[in-house]
């Protein structure tokens, strides 16, 4: 059978043709994003950095959706945002595990950091190095919400339970430390460690 040469590029023009006018179509019909929120542990700070290059990047319109992110305050749990549907997910950390022991509908979807950055600090100058310095010291520390729950283990691994030292309630600042109202200070150090630097606390 012999194919005549201009039907052939009639053909091919035909191909290429529809193929341009899909393609425009896509451009200029951009996918419809479905917006939901982020309820973040705190306000807006180094620690949620990956999400905010994951936004900057199109990382979440590539994925089909537009993410806002919400900031917390110590009136506005993560938890409580989520589950009452104010916000479709939320940022967490393995305290949400006493949340879930207490029949909270959550679900985890993925462990952001390798290894917890809560860590305990101190002045230089009151000799605390260890869990075992803490005994009977005025410790910074969230016994209510679980946030602060590897540091509680920490101090119960150590033999160190409430009635061996004072609990102060967070104040999410160091200010309590550097005015020596408090030994000991729960932090991030994904967000402070230039403090501690500047400090030499």
């Amino acid at each position: 059978m012999k194919f005549s040469p201009i039907i052939c590029l009639l053909q091919l023009f035909i191909l290429f043709f529809s193929g341009f006018t899909q393609a425009n179509q896509n451009i200029s019909s951009p996918q419809k994003l479905e917006k939901v929120s982020l309820q973040l542990k705190w306000k807006h700070q180094f620690q949620f950095a990956g999400y905010y290059a994951a936004k900057a990047q199109g990382f979440y319109q590539q994925a089909g959706v537009d993410v806002s992110f919400i900031e917390a305050s110590p009136s506005i749990q993560p938890i409580k945002q989520v589950t009452s549907g104010q916000s479709q997910y939320g940022v967490g950390d393995i305290g949400i595990i006493a949340h879930y022991a207490n029949g909270q509908p959550i679900r985890v979807l993925a462990a952001i950091f390798q290894h917890n950055p809560l860590v305990f600090i101190s002045k230089q100058s009151s000799g605390i190095i260890s869990p075992y310095e803490m005994a009977g010291k005025r410790i910074m520390i969230d016994t209510q919400s679980g946030d602060d729950a590897p540091l509680t283990a920490l101090l119960v691994e150590s033999d160190l339970t409430q009635k061996h030292y004072t609990a102060i309630a967070p104040s999410f600042s160091i200010n309590e430390l550097i005015n020596d109202q408090v030994d000991v200070v729960p932090l991030l150090t994904s967000n402070f460690n230039f403090i501690i630097n500047l400090l030499l606390v």
